[in-house]
């Protein structure tokens, strides 16, 4: 009331005084000029306020990590991957920093529709949506901002938790500048705008205070107490200026990146602590280095530095390499913008662990590529609608299809897959597996029919791929083309069934077919045992290589002869059985007789072919099948006595002519030995039959020769140690030969052991002495003293002298020394004389 009585005397006043009129009229355009000059304070205050929100906004898109940003697939399926979650982390921390914004969120425009990237919202919150969801189609600003790239403070709106205001940053590519998303910070309305208004109060109060200095001599007494109230609400407005600026300070202070002040030469000018921490630096050793002293040597002579990038684009968004003051090599993700024309802002994020993660993703990413690719078996990966991910090259031979082709396409149009006996089509594996969530394994009769018909043998075996939390997300599928394995498989069937060389049926499948045709509807059933005679005597003389080529050509004149239906059969090394079904006696005779003639003249390496046959009838069900073999295998053995000495004779005959025919010297070599050897005996006075007995086995001495090489056998100059070897087993072979007919096995021994020694050092047994048999001892002087006068085109022979001088020489050591001095006298007709160096007891003639 007393202030309105002073008004009241005031205004009294100035309508009594000229004066005071015009000062009043002043007064009130001061009045006006101050309310216009106050309104536009507020105006600016507000103006700054979005200004400074802006800021705020733009510069916390830019600490993003737009790698992370465009990693997103805009669906659900991003809440599991690490960049949703690093900007998730990243919103909740910008909210808790600043406790006046409510929440923050991302979002994009796809196809003219807002979608919901990210936001800072716990999952229970009604404000929290998922990536991926569709945002109000009607809301002009927020695509105005992402189809513009511009930065908008919307108009207050009304929502469920009340009026609020959004501050909306677009979020570029880092590369091209293309738009990627916008970054939006809402804030209640109440609270956004206190800092300006606080401002524009305080204009208000000094352009009031300005006014009111003009009338203050007359109210100062009576307005003083209005006039501290105002001062203690200017001290308020100012506290609340400094308290807002410390909580952005704290935040700095306390973000969880590095912030740096940067200047226009890349010195650093300020830093929070994370910043010092992250770069292993004080602030200090900041202060007194750049930007690029951070880099590693290798970026240093690449010639490589961001900061010229940040000068010249006013935006850098980089991976660092770097080296701390320890040596350590470490990698910065550095996000940075210009603040003014000589400042810049930098954010920067220790991403170390994060680039060795990834680094160990990549190499175990190509791993597992290099071994999809290496791998001998055939892999396919799908999703869980059964749609092909991965196919390695072996899957593509397999299925006809390159993984190009197959990208996308359902399993089931790859190719079909058929039971191999039945050509059922198979159940699809995959299918098989996200029903069962179960491995599947098949390895019985599948095919897979391919894209362009071929058809393969497979195993497979398809096993379902979970996920982190234990969700079926695909199917890996390994198919192995068993072609080999089957052939393999079958060969080994063939082979348990037929015999290897000659493949008719072995013993087994013999047993098996006599089974079957052990039955009334094939009597009479006839059975024919044939034995190849003289297979053992074609091993000893030409080898084993051509008794199997006697057992061959046999088979086939077998196989040949046969005209109706029948099974024949190898039982044994030289033992062979035909069944006949529906066949008599006489036509199983006709079946021999036609055997028998067309091996009349066969020969393998000159030897005949020679079998005995042998035949029973089975006529009921009463005879037993063993019974009716032992009738078969008895005659085939009498006709072998009869039949089989008189062929190897001749066989051992043909041998020896075949021996004369390689080699004429042989022929006339061991015809000479006959001879000498038989006039040896004849003065050793033996009777007329061991006479002719051992110039038989004189002239047959070297038949084993006949399976030694014809390149040894005639070689003109000497042997050397292998050949040497090789015409060494000569006498063993010879024995054999003549071992397998009696007539000739009566003189075989002696021609085993006519290479021996009288001293033990001779082959193929090492005797000595009278060990020997008398008439190798014999045959061994006969046949040196031949090898020793005949010419050779490596040596000469000797002429008689020189044979003395040599049979000599060797008595004793090489010759029985009676046999040898006889032969010198006896048959020679020369003197038995000594060398010095011999004596009588020496030659054993005492």
């Amino acid at each position: 009331m007393k202030n309105h009585a002073v008004l009241r005397q005031l205004l009294t006043q100035m309508n009594t005084n000229r004066l005071n009129r015009i000062i009043f009229l002043l007064l009130i355009l001061l009045g006006c000029f101050g309310g216009l000059y106050i309104r536009y304070i507020s105006i600016y205050n507000k103006t700054q306020a979005d200004l400074n929100a802006l800021m705020i906004a733009e510069t916390n898109a830019a600490s993003l990590n737009g790698e992370m940003l465009q990693s997103l697939t805009t669906s659900i399926e991003d809440t599991g991957t690490l960049g949703y979650f690093s900007l998730k982390n990243r919103l909740e921390a910008l909210v808790k920093a600043d406790r006046e914004i409510i929440y923050t969120y991302i979002y994009t425009l796809r196809n003219n529709q807002l979608i919901h990237l990210v936001d800072s919202e716990p999952e229970h919150s009604l404000r929290s949506m998922s990536p991926g969801s569709e945002m109000k189609a009607d809301d002009v600003d927020l695509k105005r901002s992402f189809e513009k790239g511009i930065s908008l403070v919307t108009p207050r709106s009304m929502e469920a938790w009340g009026k609020t205001i959004s501050i909306m940053a677009p979020m570029r590519h880092d590369q091209n500048g293309t738009m990627l998303a916008v970054f939006v910070m809402v804030y209640p309305e109440e609270t956004f705008y206190t800092k300006s208004n606080l401002g524009t109060i305080q204009t208000s109060l000094i352009v009031v205070a300005l006014f009111l200095l003009s009338i203050a001599v007359f109210i100062i007494f009576v307005n003083f107490k209005a006039l501290k109230e105002k001062i203690k609400e200017n001290t308020l407005a100012h506290e609340k200026i400094s308290k807002s600026e410390r909580q952005f300070r704290e935040y700095i202070e306390n973000a969880p990146h590095g912030v740096l002040i940067i200047d226009e030469r890349g010195q650093f000018l300020d830093s929070n602590p994370a910043a010092k921490q992250i770069l292993g630096r004080t602030q200090n050793e900041l202060v007194a280095m750049g930007f690029d002293d951070l880099l590693s040597q290798q970026d240093h002579d690449a010639g490589l530095s961001p900061f010229q990038e940040l000068i010249e684009s006013g935006r850098l968004i980089a991976d660092v390499a770097c080296t701390k003051d320890t040596g350590e090599k470490c990698c910065w993700s550095v996000s940075a913008i210009r603040l003014s024309e000589n400042r810049f802002l930098a954010f920067v994020v220790d991403i170390t662990e994060r680039k060795r993660l990834e680094d160990l993703l990549f190499k175990k990413k190509e791993q597992l590529e290099t071994t999809l690719l290496s791998i001998g078996d055939g892999v396919i990966s799908t999703d869980i609608h059964e749609n092909v991910k991965i196919m390695n090259k072996v899957a593509e031979n397999l299925t006809g299809w390159t993984q190009e082709e197959a990208l996308g396409v359902p399993f089931s149009e790859l190719g079909k897959m058929v039971n191999e006996i039945t050509r059922d089509i198979c159940r699809n594996p995959i299918e098989q597996v996200l029903e069962s969530k179960e491995t599947v394994e098949l390895s019985n009769h599948t095919i897979l029919i391919s894209k362009h018909g071929l058809e393969t043998p497979i195993e497979y075996c398809a096993a379902p791929i979970w996920d982190a939390q234990k969700h079926i997300h695909g199917v890996v599928l390994v198919i192995r083309d068993c072609s080999q394995k089957k052939k393999r498989l079958e060969k080994i069937l063939y082979l348990s069934n037929h015999d290897h060389l000659t493949g008719l049926h072995n013993r087994r499948s013999y047993e098996i077919e006599a089974h079957k045709l052990d039955d009334k509807r094939f009597y009479p059933l006839s059975l024919v045992i044939a034995d190849v005679n003289g297979l053992k005597l074609t091993n000893d003389a030409y080898g084993h290589k051509a008794g199997d080529e006697l057992l061959q050509k046999f088979s086939h004149l077998l196989i040949e002869g046969l005209h109706g239906t029948g099974v024949i059969a190898r039982i044994g090394g030289d033992e062979f059985v035909i069944l006949l079904p529906r066949t008599d006696v006489n036509k199983a005779t006709d079946y021999i007789e036609r055997i028998s003639n067309s091996i009349q003249g066969e020969r393998i390496h000159d030897m005949l072919i020679s079998v005995s046959f042998g035949l029973a009838v089975k006529d009921d069900s009463l005879q037993d099948m063993d019974a009716i073999f032992k009738i078969a295998e008895d005659a085939m053995y009498r006709n072998k006595l009869t039949e089989n000495p008189d062929a190897r004779r001749k066989s051992i005959d043909m041998l020896l002519q075949s021996l004369f025919i390689k080699s004429a010297r042989e022929m006339k070599h061991s015809t000479r030995v006959g001879e000498l050897s038989a006039t040896i005996a004849s003065r050793m006075r033996f009777s007329n039959d061991a006479i002719e007995e051992i110039r038989m086995a004189g002239i047959m001495h070297d038949i084993g020769k006949i399976a030694i090489d014809d390149k040894i056998l005639n070689k003109p100059a000497s042997l050397d140690a292998l050949e040497y070897q090789e015409m060494k087993r000569h006498p063993e072979i010879g024995y054999n030969i003549l071992s397998a007919t009696h007539k000739y096995s009566a003189f075989a021994e002696y021609v085993l052991c006519h290479h021996e020694r009288w001293d033990g050092k001779g082959y193929p047994r090492g005797l000595r002495g009278n060990d020997i048999p008398l008439q190798a001892r014999i045959i061994t002087v006969a046949d040196s003293y031949d090898a020793m006068i005949s010419k050779r085109t490596y040596k000469e022979g000797l002429d008689s002298n020189e044979v003395v001088v040599e049979m000599i020489r060797c008595a004793g050591t090489q010759f029985d020394p009676d046999i040898a001095k006889l032969f010198v006298e006896k048959v020679l007709g020369a003197r038995w004389a000594l060398s010095s160096t011999q004596t009588e007891k020496d030659l054993n003639l005492a």
